[in-house]
């Protein structure tokens, strides 16, 4: 064997009784399969021969490695160089064969050579490409009819079946849709109250297999900077849709900022209104105890001051620039809803009673918003370590997060009436302009 071997793989004599049991278990094989083993070994190129015996390294004109196994390589040697192999090596400048009837080496010079005649060319690469070709097609037009069987079944149940899981779409991610939805400006947008329940009234209506909801709020008609960036920047906003589908969005500061009326109503004229309130003294304090629960948590020196001496001045008397008193005091801002939109597309919902009896404020809803009623009692549990009402389905429990339904402080109640009696006035006003007592209680 030459020295200027680099690696050396030895192969069984064809006389020994190893070699024998192994051309008689191969043999079979071999010739079944031969045509095809052929057209393989046929493209292969020797590169290397692998340290483990059972095999060697060959790789293919496309760069891909392969492993072949040394026994039937030598099988087809053995037609070259007229008698059974005993040994193969590779060295810098070619490949040696060592035979075992003469013990002497045959060295061919170059891999191209021995590739031509152990295999006969580079004949059969075509074919195989082509069925390759041939075999992508066919997947894509399998998995492309599939998706088209998918999505009409999809839809289908969208239109006819009981609510999926938290609707339909809840175990496909969010990035994923279908040939038949789309993105679609919001039919309907709930325009506020903060701390009145804003989340969870769309969550709610987010069981209703034909709502689909917007991600987060969206900010798009109450921020210069947002809304100079098109309604087609709005649209992507949305979430995708079929056809029938109510997307709703929700940004509870749209009812207090005064351009946003005449925005919205660019966008749709007839785009239904969802404004969700609650008794204005309870959302006062709702309201501090979410900005204490920030302050508590951002980089300040300013003393925490209490519910009570943010809403009375010193003299004792109500103070109405305080903001969380302010923003309940719902007619300021009602009246320029109402005059860019007519009452009938302005739906009051009465945050109260979402918490106590949530069904009954959402069949309301589903009439308005033209929704067949789907959303039941089935759909709602009492977590009493939250103390209100969390969602429910056929598969999956959901409770809005630890941030929603903080405890309240405790709060003076001589303090509370005297903002009751404050606000009466105030609610009449409110009842007044959109037609309906919600029943506060004035003191």
């Amino acid at each position: 064997m030459a020295e200027g071997a680099h690696k050396h793989l030895r192969l069984e004599t064809a006389d020994s009784p190893e070699a024998k049991r192994k051309c008689s278990k191969e043999s079979n094989r071999i010739r079944k399969d031969s045509e095809r083993i052929r057209k393989d070994l046929r493209k292969a190129l020797f590169v290397n021969i692998a340290p483990k015996p059972r095999h060697l390294f060959t790789t293919r004109e496309d760069g891909n490695f392969q492993k072949v196994s040394p026994f039937l390589i030598a099988r087809e040697i053995t037609n070259c160089v007229g008698g059974p192999v005993k040994d193969i090596c590779k060295t810098f400048n070619g490949l040696y064969i060592e035979t075992v009837n003469d013990n002497q080496s045959v060295k061919v010079q170059t891999l191209k050579k021995i590739e031509s005649v152990m295999f006969g060319g580079a004949e059969g690469l075509r074919p195989r490409l082509a069925a390759l070709l041939v075999s992508a097609a066919l997947i894509t037009l399998f998995l492309g009819l599939h998706l088209t069987l998918y999505d009409a079944a999809l839809y289908e149940l969208q239109q006819n079946s009981s609510p999926p899981p938290l609707n339909a779409v809840l175990s496909v991610p969010a990035h994923v849709h279908f040939p038949r939805t789309s993105r679609r400006l919001p039919q309907a947008i709930i325009i506020g109250v903060r701390k009145c329940g804003t989340r969870a009234l769309l969550e709610m209506l987010y069981l209703h297999p034909r709502v689909q909801k917007a991600a987060g709020e969206v900010h798009f008609f109450d921020r210069d900077d947002n809304y100079s960036r098109g309604l087609e920047w709005y649209r992507h906003k949305m979430p995708h849709s079929f056809r029938g589908q109510v997307t709703i969005e929700k940004s509870p500061s749209y009812f207090v900022t005064p351009e946003v009326p005449e925005r919205i109503r660019a966008m749709n004229a007839s785009v239904k209104l969802l404004l969700i309130v609650r008794e204005p003294v309870t959302r006062a304090i709702s309201d501090y105890t979410q900005l204490r629960s920030h302050a508590a948590t951002a980089p300040s020196s300013s003393p925490h001051r209490s519910f009570e001496e943010l809403v009375l001045k010193p003299d004792g008397s109500v103070n109405p620039s305080y903001r969380p008193l302010a923003l309940s005091l719902y007619h300021t801002f009602i009246h320029r809803w109402l005059e860019v939109f007519p009452r009938h597309q302005i739906l009051i919902v009465n945050g109260d009673k979402l918490i106590e009896d949530p069904v009954s404020q959402l069949q309301r809803i589903e009439q308005f918003l033209g929704l067949e009623p789907r959303i039941g009692r089935h759909n709602f549990y009492f977590n009493h370590t939250k103390g209100f009402y969390c969602l429910r389905n056929e598969t999956a429990d959901k409770c809005l997060r630890e941030s929603k339904g903080r405890r309240h402080p405790h709060v003076d109640p001589l303090v509370i009436s005297k903002l009751r009696r404050f606000f009466s006035e105030h609610n009449q006003r409110f009842y007044d302009l959109v037609g309906e007592d919600l029943g506060w209680p004035e003191e």
